[in-house]
C-alpha cells in the first residue's frame, strides 16, 4: 500500500465514521422530538392487541 492509498483508506473510514454518527444524532433527535406520539401509538397498539386477545 503507498502513502495515497493509505490517505484514501483513512478518508473513507473517517468519512463513514462521521455519517454513523451524523444519522445517530440525526434519529437520537428524532426519537426525542417524537417520543410522547411514539408512547400514545404504542399505547394504542398495546390496547388494541390486549383487546383483539381477549375476544
Amino acid at each position: 500500500m503507498n502513502f495515497y492509498q493509505k490517505i484514501y483508506t483513512h478518508k473513507v473510514v473517517f468519512s463513514s465514521l462521521f455519517f454513523l454518527l451524523f444519522l445517530f444524532n440525526v434519529e437520537t433527535l428524532l426519537f426525542s422530538h417524537f417520543s410522547d406520539d411514539f408512547s400514545q401509538l404504542f399505547f394504542c397498539l398495546k390496547t388494541m392487541f390486549m383487546i383483539s386477545l381477549s375476544n
